[in-house]
């Protein structure tokens, strides 16, 4: 077989570079210097040198690579425990942020609570105040409903009555019910006002609850307790417009203007009821009579 001297020595000097570090004692010298067969290396061994140098490369670099990725992963592992500390954090400055709208909630309340007192205490005041004006102020009307009355010699009980007729008038007319306003005309009628409060139905009269009916409601809440009072009587089917007509007749043409309200001693226990109701309720003292004069 025909052997060229230069590719040996290439190849026996490649095989001694690659099997050295598993061959220490190996001699490339004297591998060189023999010529027999058997000390060439053959092709399979070169290849069997070079394939166990790429798995030591292999290997070398799966190492670096294990490294590599255990630092990456306690890299990592720092990076959570510094997100978990962080989101601690936040937790805290929000349990901190919610104990201080706690308090100050608490606060306000605590601030809104007095200062409601105090307006309640100063809305007190003030109604306790004007209830005194009020009761002044009707005092003062009495008097003067009083006066006008004992001017032109009507402070008697047909005088308190119509009085007191002419207020229920006005309250009909101008008061906030227009189904109440449409029953009576602007021109005040005793005998009609006293028509129409006597005839009103239980839906209407249930109106007059408001305090704008204060003197329909009086005059007719007068009449049924003086019905109350005097039964049985006499006499069947007491009426306001009766009793007005029974007043025109005993009190006509005798004026009077005494310190009392003159109430003659001829008017029935009914009639005589509901007179000297309207008289309390005016704030004036009632003075009997014993004749229509």
């Amino acid at each position: 077989m025909f052997r060229d001297p230069q590719i040996m020595l290439a190849g026996r000097s490649l095989f001694g570079r690659c099997c050295r570090p598993l061959h220490k004692s190996f001699d490339v010298s004297r591998s060189a210097a023999r010529t027999s067969t058997s000390s060439v290396p053959t092709f399979d061994q070169i290849c069997e040198c070079q394939d166990e140098q790429r798995l030591r490369n292999l290997a070398a670099r799966a190492v670096e690579a294990a490294h590599k990725l255990e630092a990456a992963l306690r890299e990592k592992e720092k990076e959570l425990a510094f997100k978990d500390d962080l989101i601690a954090a936040k937790h805290d400055l929000i349990a901190a942020k919610e104990e201080v709208i706690a308090a100050t909630l608490r606060e306000k309340e605590y601030v809104v609570a007095a200062i409601l007192r105090e307006k309640k205490n100063v809305v007190a005041a003030v109604l306790r105040e004007k209830e005194g004006v009020v009761a002044e102020m009707k005092i003062r009307e009495q008097m003067q409903d009083a006066a006008t009355l004992q001017e032109n010699g009507l402070f008697t009980a047909r005088g308190v009555f119509e009085w007191a007729t002419r207020r229920a008038h006005w309250q009909l007319y101008r008061g906030p019910q227009k189904e109440l306003k449409s029953q009576v005309s602007k021109q005040f009628n005793a005998t009609h006002t006293l028509m129409v409060l006597e005839g009103l139905d239980e839906h209407k009269r249930k109106l007059l609850d408001s305090p704008s009916y204060s003197w329909c409601k009086m005059l007719l809440d007068s009449k049924d307790g003086c019905e109350a009072e005097n039964r049985p009587g006499p006499t069947a089917g007491y009426s306001l417009m009766n009793l007005y007509g029974t007043l025109s007749h005993e009190m006509h043409g005798h004026p009077w203007s005494g310190a009392s309200v003159a109430v003659s001693s001829t008017l029935s226990a009914y009639e005589r009821c509901v007179i000297l109701k309207l008289i309390h309720e005016a704030g004036w003292s009632a003075n009997i009579q014993e004749s229509s004069s």
